[in-house]
């Protein structure tokens, strides 16, 4: 992780797509016998698109839905 730095400057932020996979499906199993919608802030995301499209391919359209503030911040 050291080498990280020297080719992509700091902070370096690393992912695990396996490791978001696993959590999204461990809470949607967790709520399933509820009527449930899973929101997730795009805003606290939105330099990673490559997180949102993960995400968005883990449910049904209606599992995930972006969440805009009303103050507009």
């Amino acid at each position: 992780m050291k080498n990280w730095r020297t080719g992509h400057g700091t902070p370096v932020y690393v992912y695990s797509a396996e490791t978001i996979s696993s959590n999204f499906r461990r809470l949607r199993r967790a709520l399933q016998t509820l009527d449930h919608m899973i929101c997730y802030a795009v805003k606290a995301c939105s330099s990673n698109l490559a997180i949102l499209n993960l995400l968005a391919r883990k449910g049904p359209p209606s599992t995930l839905f972006p969440v805009v503030s009303s103050s507009g911040s």
